[in-house]
Parts: structure tokens; sequence; C-alpha cells
């Protein structure tokens, strides 16, 4: 079973302010006895989910909104 989890990029270059935001479930699984403590631990992946730029869609707008 793989765990997703979100990754707040703060929209900059700069990888220093980007953080772990607070809805994230975190683990760790239950061991599964391999005594490799490190597969516990929970998200397996991050991607982003903060304020993610995606196009608006209204063909109304200027082209400068996001959603």
């Amino acid at each position: 079973m793989i765990a997703v989890g979100a990754w707040n990029v703060a929209r900059s270059p700069d990888p220093d302010d980007d953080s772990w935001p607070s809805f994230n479930n975190t683990g760790p699984r239950d061991s599964d006895q391999d005594l490799d403590a490190a597969d516990e631990l929970k998200p397996d992946l991050l991607a982003p989910g903060v304020d993610v730029l995606s196009a608006n869609g209204d063909l109304g707008t200027d082209g400068t909104s996001w959603r």
C-alpha cells in the first residue's frame, strides 16, 4: 500500500520555504518485522498539494486567474 501526501512548495524556487502541510496524515505504519524502520514511515510519496496553479477555464477572464 502506498500513502501519498501533499507538499507546499510555496510557489518559489527557494527550497528553504517549502513546508509540510498540517492536513497530511503521518506514520509510521505497523512494522512488517523486517528490521528496517525506514519502510514504515508514511507518506511514501509527496507531491505539490497547496495552491497548485491550474487553468481557470473561464473564457470571460483575462487569463490571470487561477484555481
